[in-house]
């Protein structure tokens, strides 16, 4: 899925959440899910108010958001990504 339109920070979070429960909503494990965010959509989760402690995990390198892993995209779109289990 992308964006085509910049978001507010808080918009885009919440789209972040959409994405997750609604692949949840079918069938989709959060571990066969990436999200590839844009730098400016990654620091805004860091850093955004809207966000709980909770929300976010750093274990072994790796950030987490709703247990869903995060990379740092090299694109200017954020996407979503159901990966396919080995």
């Amino acid at each position: 899925m992308r964006s085509t339109m910049p978001a507010t920070t808080d918009v885009r979070i919440n789209q972040l959440r959409a994405w997750i429960a609604n692949a949840e909503r079918e069938g989709v494990a959060r571990a066969d899910m990436q999200l590839n965010l844009s730098h400016r959509d990654l620091a805004g989760l860091k850093r955004s108010p809207c966000v709980s402690m909770e929300e976010i995990t750093f274990f072994d390198g790796v950030m987490r958001f709703l247990g869903v892993e995060v990379v740092a995209a090299a694109t200017a779109a954020s996407t979503f990504e159901r990966r396919v289990p080995a």
